[in-house]
């Protein structure tokens, strides 16, 4: 995924449930990236991303996502970070499939929470991924 698609979101605020321009939260910087590459996630809170959190969440394909094995450019990464369901972290994966893109997640430092580009393998990542999304519905023209 080129650069110029991400990188004026980089160091953008926090806040949860926001969607940009200026705050974002982990699934508006999926959201956002995913608009810009032509394909859509619908609101959270909206009845559609409701249904997709539920079927993500229970390993299931939907309309906008199906589960891939491995990881691949432009993939969302779903981390189960926490022990409630309430805790579930989204990141949109770049081209080296090692790094990925997102904001907020388990710092307490609201500085760490800012939209930031992280390594895969780092602690506590690499062993808290759920899985893997491709985007599979695309935006009409």
């Amino acid at each position: 995924m080129e650069k110029e698609i991400y990188q004026d979101l980089i160091g953008r605020s926090f806040q949860r449930g926001a969607k940009g321009p200026d705050y974002f939260d982990c699934w508006g910087v999926a959201q956002e990236i995913a608009r810009r590459r032509g394909f859509i996630i619908p609101d959270e809170d909206s009845p559609e991303g409701i249904q997709l959190k539920i079927a993500v969440i229970s390993g299931l394909n939907t309309f906008y996502t199906e589960f891939i094995p491995q990881p691949e450019e432009g993939a969302v990464v779903v981390f189960k970070p926490g022990s409630t369901l309430t805790e579930w972290h989204l990141g949109t994966l770049l081209s080296d499939k090692r790094t990925f893109i997102h904001a907020g997640g388990l710092s307490v430092n609201i500085l760490k929470k800012s939209v930031r580009i992280e390594q895969l393998s780092n602690f506590p990542w690499h062993f808290r991924i759920f899985g893997y999304l491709k985007l599979c519905k695309k935006m009409l023209q």
